[in-house]
């Protein structure tokens, strides 16, 4: 997320964003996602999905999916008007 979020704010500074990157509680982050995925996915389930991620169209759909994101949103705003 936070390559995505300097993309999109080129004039902040990068100490800004290496002092944010510190004061993130990663682990606790994952702690709270755990019974989240735990809730709609097996075990099993999760172990494709690293599988999936770890694969090179999976390493391609992490990095194409905020422009996918962005491009859809304007296209729904068009087709919206």
């Amino acid at each position: 997320m936070l390559p995505n979020l300097t993309a999109m704010a080129p004039e902040v500074p990068r100490v800004f964003w290496n002092e944010f990157r510190a004061m993130l509680d990663l682990d606790g982050f994952v702690k709270m996602m755990i019974p989240i995925y735990n809730k709609y996915f097996t075990h099993n389930e999760i172990r494709e999905l690293i599988r999936f991620y770890e694969s090179s169209i999976g390493k391609k759909l992490l990095e194409v999916t905020s422009g996918i994101n962005q491009d859809s949103y304007t296209a729904g705003e068009q087709w919206g008007y």
